[in-house]
């Protein structure tokens, strides 16, 4: 879990990852917000889930091999509240 306004990055070895996969939504314990998720992969924006508020959304099968960077962003929702929690389920990348 985390705030909107939040950017997770990581350093991908070589070949060592083929794919991400995960469940994007925002985090019941909190207040119900509006968010947005962006996976970068070396800096280019490669996936945008649009404005999340209650159902989750499922990334689907994102082709990282050949990355050196990944990022995942939550940016703030319309109303553009950066308190809102945000939750990356299950994400993980596949070798």
């Amino acid at each position: 879990s985390c705030f909107s306004g939040t950017t997770l990055a990581y350093d991908l070895p070589p070949g060592a990852f083929r794919s991400l996969v995960a469940t994007v939504g925002v985090d019941d314990a909190g207040p119900k917000g509006a968010v947005e998720f962006e996976v970068l992969l070396d800096g280019k924006s490669a996936w945008r889930s649009g404005v999340v508020r209650s159902a989750p959304v499922d990334l689907p099968r994102l082709d990282v091999s050949g990355a050196k960077t990944l990022a995942l962003v939550v940016h703030p929702g319309p109303d553009d509240d950066v308190q809102d929690f945000a939750d990356w389920v299950k994400a993980a990348l596949i070798p």
